[in-house]
């Protein structure tokens, strides 16, 4: 016998308030962590990590059941290393739907509910600081054909101290840190969060501003390069490509800080001008032209452009042996 859809809906809906738990949450803390005790391996308590830069910082619990209906009763405990237990009475609430405590200091924190549904949760309170973040050219020279980018990253906290209900022995908690190249304008970076000291072939032609940003489990840091560019590009375009003998075409440079010029046309004919005046082939056949730039700070760049096909004329010349 096949029971029907609505019987299966009423099942979960009498099974859902059984299946909620109670929930221990720590307003603005920058992330979580579950705890790894020995001596009860499958208990993960959460670990809050909170950022401390201004040395000021205090955490705050929150405690609510999901469970059945309020009001519940709250007592909540912090953990004494010198009696390894949660033996310190912080706070208790009675006849109410969720409990909160404030300005708390760096440690363990346990809450008891009661009043029609009985659950114990555990929780860690840690403070993170700034990470180190420096970011600095490795060429402060600086080099025609690319960008050496040079950043240090580290934790401030190495590790956050936690400990082992069951023994009371103290534990720790390895801070984590990643990293991330950017630039303002956008502009070319190999692997901006694997490499930290990454080189880019493909410099910015424009000034931009590097960002090195470093992230720990509880805080952040920055630190930036203003970077004026000295990179050049040589470039241009030809019309026509193609046409019949003679065939005029038209320059227009396209080059980022070129000072010296020099256009090879492919015919046996240079030019050292900027803007060259057209020019013209007379003879059939396909060419290239190559032009080669210099800054002034003699960075020098050269780019070929694509064949240029000059046809035999069509022009019909009259014989004038012919009668």
């Amino acid at each position: 016998m096949i029971l029907p859809v609505r019987f299966w809906i009423a099942i979960i809906i009498l099974l859902i308030p059984y299946c909620l738990s109670a929930q221990l949450t720590a307003p603005g803390a920058t992330s979580s962590r579950p705890s790894s005790y020995p001596s009860a391996p499958a208990v993960k308590d959460s670990i809050f990590i909170y950022c401390n830069e201004s040395g000021t910082q205090k955490g705050t619990l929150n405690a609510a059941s999901q469970r059945g209906n309020a009001p519940y009763n709250f007592s909540w405990y912090q953990w004494n290393s010198s009696t390894k237990s949660f033996s310190i009475s912080v706070k208790t609430e009675t006849g109410v739907s969720n409990s909160t405590i404030n300005n708390l200091d760096e440690g363990g924190y346990r809450v008891i509910v009661s009043g029609g549904f009985d659950t114990t949760m555990t929780c860690w309170i840690v403070f993170d600081k700034a990470p180190v973040a420096e970011a600095k050219l490795r060429n402060p020279m600086k080099h025609c054909n690319y960008v050496a980018l040079d950043g240090t990253a580290a934790p401030t906290v190495v590790s956050f101290p936690y400990y082992d209900p069951g023994t009371g022995n103290q534990l720790s908690l390895k801070n984590e840190f990643t990293f991330l190249w950017s630039s303002q304008p956008e502009s070319s970076i190999p692997y901006p969060s694997l490499n930290m000291d990454p080189i880019t072939f493909d410099p910015p032609l424009i000034d931009v501003i590097y960002k090195f940003e470093v992230n720990t489990l509880g805080c952040s840091n920055f630190d930036t390069i203003d970077y004026k560019s000295i990179h050049i590009d040589a470039d241009f375009s030809v019309d026509p490509m193609k046409g019949e003998a003679p065939l005029e075409v038209t320059l227009t440079d396209k080059s980022t800080r070129g000072y010296i010029y020099e256009w090879d046309f492919g015919d046996d004919t240079i030019s050292n001008l900027k803007d060259p005046l057209p020019h013209k082939y007379y003879k059939p056949g396909e060419y290239t032209i190559l032009l080669t730039i210099e800054s002034e700070l003699h960075c020098i760049d050269s780019v070929r452009s694509a064949k240029i096909v000059v046809e035999p004329s069509a022009l019909a010349i009259p014989n004038v042996f012919t009668p």
